[in-house]
């Protein structure tokens, strides 16, 4: 592809001139000069922003701010808001990443039909198979125990490896894989129900 092989040297030169420059203002100067020859637009993603520790984020903020105000480049960043300010925890903290965004987009949140359909989809690719029945997770008000894609792939790869384990006996014989599927969201939700009605199962299922 073009436009990766434009961007990928583009990318090898500012850090040859970084590298190769004398001192941060000389360095910063020639990476400005570099992106204006370049002359197009960049679009940095910075995801996972509530996850960070109060100074961390005021330091990916200040490293923004203080030497990453580029041309033609833009910043993106991902955040719960919420986090984020139980994150700072003071109102000068606040104002501070405030003024850092000129344009805030708040996405709604999540629903049961696309995390539902989300997993459905996944389990169509790992298994190959696609059975035309019933979407087991819209049965149930999934986003309650997968409130996010992060959580709805993280239940996948508890999903994924047990599969390939069991794939063989899987294959043999014939059960509800819908049950299969709701069982593995028990264990990765509540490992302690899961193998309590594993170890017990009579005492439950009667």
């Amino acid at each position: 592809n073009e436009k990766l092989s434009g961007m990928g040297k583009a990318i090898l030169s500012l850090l040859g001139v970084v590298a190769k420059a004398q001192g941060r203002s000389k360095a910063i100067e020639n990476v400005k000069k570099r992106l204006l020859e370049y002359n197009r637009q960049i679009y940095v993603f910075i995801d996972d922003c509530d996850r960070l520790a109060r100074e961390e984020l005021l330091q990916v903020l200040s490293l923004i701010r203080n030497t990453g105000d580029f041309p033609l480049v833009t910043y993106i960043m991902a955040f719960d808001e919420s986090v984020i300010r139980r994150t700072i925890n003071d109102e000068d903290g606040i104002q501070y990443v405030a003024k850092m965004f000129n344009l805030t987009e708040v996405l709604p949140p999540v629903t049961d039909n696309t995390i539902a359909h989300y997993l459905m989809d996944s389990i169509v690719l790992m298994t190959g198979k696609n059975e035309g029945s019933e979407n087991p997770f819209s049965r149930i008000p999934i986003t309650k125990y997968l409130p996010t894609v992060r959580e709805a792939k993280k239940y996948l790869n508890l999903l994924y490896t047990d599969y390939a384990h069991l794939k063989e006996r899987i294959d043999k014989y014939l059960f509800y894989s819908e049950d299969f599927f709701l069982l593995e969201l028990l264990k990765y939700k509540f490992p302690d129900v899961y193998y309590e009605l594993r170890a017990k199962p009579r005492k439950y299922l009667r």
